[in-house]
């Protein structure tokens, strides 16, 4: 039988005055008189409604990095994805937030990933993951992406009522762009653009690839990368 929750609280406990609730008589053994304080003193005012943040540069450090797959009744029809768990070093304010993202890779065509092509979109999850993975100096391991740090913008988003933090797949190196400054979307797919806030991101002849670490002209660096084949190095 189910047991009201009224049941669970001693009557002399709590005593209702209006729309005022006075402290309980029989104070909890937990309870404590500083983390009350802490609660009266906080910014109310200004903590979010909801899950987002504010649309800007963020540094970040991989917490956990593993494959799954979606929730599905039929095994069959669940699609392989890649998930990292992220959380916020800078700007301070926002230290620890977390954030989890998934890299869909099966479709429904194939959910399981058996097909060249579905890992060869260049629009799809795969190539956002190796992006990633290629800037952080792990190209074919995702799984050792855990505890590397790097730089990326964030968007909001909302479907169906419900709000996403999306994390740009323009990666930068830590220390490159200040956290906390904004830029517009084009801007953030520049990394040496200077962005609204007047933050600097110098504009050099060369541009240093992530994976062997050489300087490349800036104009060849897209067709490097395509054939680097390391050495890695972090």
């Amino acid at each position: 039988m189910a047991m009201l929750v009224s049941e669970l609280i001693e009557p002399s406990s709590i005593q209702c005055k209006g729309t005022q609730v006075s402290e309980p008589t029989n104070q909890p053994s937990d309870y404590s008189a500083e983390a009350l304080a802490a609660f009266n003193s906080a910014p109310w005012t200004t903590i979010p409604l909801d899950n987002t943040i504010p649309e800007q540069y963020y540094e970040w450090q991989v917490t956990d990095s593993y494959p799954s797959e979606s929730r599905d009744d039929d095994p069959a029809r669940r699609r392989i994805r890649w998930i990292l768990q992220l959380e916020v070093l800078a700007p301070a304010d926002y230290a620890g937030v977390p954030l989890q993202v998934m890299y869909f890779i099966g479709t429904e065509d194939d959910p399981k990933g058996t097909q060249t092509s579905t890992w060869m979109n260049p629009r799809g999850h795969a190539s956002r993951l190796r992006r990633l993975t290629h800037h952080c100096g792990v190209p074919d391991q995702p799984l050792l992406l855990k505890g590397k740090k790097f730089g990326a913008f964030t968007n909001n988003s909302e479907s169906d009522g419900i709000k996403y933090i999306n994390l740009d797949s323009n990666f930068y190196h830590i220390g490159q762009v200040a956290p906390g400054t904004t830029a517009t979307r084009s801007q953030r797919f520049r990394p040496n653009s200077a962005a609204n806030n007047g933050a600097s991101m110098a504009t050099s002849a060369t541009v240093e690839c992530d994976s062997c670490r050489q300087q490349v002209p800036r104009a060849d660096i897209m067709s490097h990368i395509a054939s680097c084949s390391g050495p890695a190095s972090v």
